[in-house]
């Protein structure tokens, strides 16, 4: 990670994957939320980096560091319903798909409104399945 900023109010935290500048995965994790309950999650992947599973890896990264060190509830993250790779990734990860924000998002110098998907995972979807120390009977 190149920058992590310390928890407080209005955080915003940024990783670069992959320290060239070219591709940042994800992006940020960003709160203004006093206890850190929820954190609102961006992301974006260079073209060279499509399908090589290194969103996956990162996204694994981020939820263990904002879920195990922050100490967030909740990670939110929004993509257009037309990202169908976006959407997908997030469906990969574990991510419900909790509803879609009508005309919620403006790509920049256009003037077209798209609608998002809302997208969540909160800290009990990621923890390991509780194991049992009884040993089998034969």
């Amino acid at each position: 990670t190149d920058s992590v900023g310390a928890p407080r109010e209005g955080v915003l935290v940024e990783w670069e994957a992959f320290g060239d500048g070219s591709s940042i995965t994800p992006d940020s994790s960003r709160t203004d939320d006093l206890g850190f309950a929820t954190a609102e999650w961006r992301f974006a992947l260079g073209c060279p980096y499509w399908g090589t599973g290194a969103f996956i890896d990162s996204a694994r990264l981020v939820m263990d560091f904002s879920f195990g060190i922050v100490g967030v509830h909740r990670l939110e993250a929004r993509t257009p319903v037309k990202n169908g790779r976006g959407n997908g990734a997030l469906r990969k990860i574990g991510a419900a798909q909790e509803g879609v924000l009508r005309r919620s998002f403006q790509r920049v110098g256009d003037d077209e409104y798209l609608d998002q998907v809302l997208w969540a995972v909160v800290d009990s979807d990621c923890q390991p399945p509780a194991t049992s120390l009884a040993l089998p009977i034969h």
